[in-house]
């Protein structure tokens, strides 16, 4: 009852029909249940769910869906008078690469064939409490405006395009960072995680730096 506005809609879009919803297996609960494979949508932090996906598994093929908002806009409601502010749009917006980012939570399960996830590259507008003294405020809710890309990755190859063509053949996880534009803590994750999906492999090191390549095999 308590659901929010992004993760109720998803829950519609990647299963139209709700008596598919809300599916008990495995001792807990699936956001939905669509043609024998689990679909769990996650719009937090993955660590809270590898105990729930190392149950599923089991039992058979999951796909987690995660939302990447970008766009992002904010409003902006008064806690003295409950006027909701006009959207403005936000320099914060998600990226794909956060997805990876998750993932690191799950990196015993990631080579399971029965997991893959799902990236849904939305437009959402947050709605925020405006709080005296408190410059972030309260969110409230995350509302979903449009659905601006969805793409599944199912294996090693699927994960190619986190690596961008203008990476020398062996790189750092430096050279992803500022080719991506992510930190370098990011960057490195990141490549945790690409290392052990199988996308790429380690071929040794740059002075202190791990060098990186695309896996030949793919």
């Amino acid at each position: 009852m308590a659901e929010k506005s992004l993760h109720a809609v998803l829950k519609y879009y990647v299963a139209e029909n709700e008596t598919h919803h809300e599916v008990k297996l495995g001792g807990f609960v699936a956001d939905a249940l669509v043609d024998g494979e689990i679909v769990e949508i996650q719009t937090g932090s993955f660590f809270y769910l590898r105990k729930k996906l190392e149950a599923f598994l089991k039992v058979c093929s999951v796909t987690v869906v995660y939302p990447v908002a970008a766009p992002r806009y904010v409003m902006w409601q008064d806690e003295q008078t409950g006027e909701v502010s006009s959207p403005r749009k936000s320099p914060k917006s998600g990226t794909p690469y956060d997805l990876l980012a998750e993932m690191v939570h799950l990196l015993p399960l990631l080579k399971e064939p029965s997991l893959s996830f799902r990236v849904l590259t939305l437009q959402v507008t947050d709605v925020r409490l405006k709080k005296k003294g408190n410059r972030r405020g309260e969110r409230l809710d995350r509302i979903p405006q449009k659905l601006l890309g969805d793409v599944t990755l199912r294996c090693a190859h699927d994960y190619l395009p986190f690596l961008p063509a203008s990476l020398p053949p062996r790189f750092t996880s430096s050279d992803l960072a500022t080719v991506a534009k992510l930190s370098p803590a990011k960057a490195s994750t990141c490549l945790r995680v690409l290392r052990e999906l199988g996308t790429v492999e380690q071929v040794g090191k740059q002075g202190k730096a791990f060098l990186y390549q695309v896996n030949p095999g793919l």
